[in-house]
C-alpha cells in the first residue's frame, strides 16, 4: 500500500518539475534543460538505456553542468535499482 502511495506522490512531483523545466525550456531553448526534460521523460516511461543516452550526449555539450551531473547520479540510482 506505501508503495502506491509513494509512486503517486512521484509522479505528482514529476509532473510538476517537468512541467517547471518546460517553462524554463520555452525562456532558454538550446540550454541543458531540454536535456534534463528528455531524460525526466524516459526515466518516468521506465526506458533506462535510452534516459543514459540522453545524459551523455548532454554531459557532451554541456560537460560541467550541475544539474546534469545530479541527474546523471539519478540515472545511476535506476540502474543500480534494475540490476539488483
Amino acid at each position: 500500500m506505501w508503495n502506491g502511495v509513494k509512486n503517486f506522490f512521484y509522479k505528482i512531483g514529476a509532473t510538476i518539475a517537468i512541467f517547471l523545466m518546460w517553462r524554463r525550456i520555452k525562456r532558454e531553448p538550446h540550454q541543458a534543460p531540454f536535456w534534463e526534460l528528455q531524460t525526466e521523460l524516459y526515466l518516468i516511461k521506465g526506458d533506462i538505456t535510452k534516459a543514459r543516452e540522453t545524459i551523455d550526449k548532454a554531459l557532451n555539450l554541456f560537460p560541467n553542468n550541475e544539474r546534469l551531473l545530479v541527474k546523471l547520479k539519478r540515472v545511476e540510482e535506476h540502474e543500480r535499482g534494475i540490476r539488483q
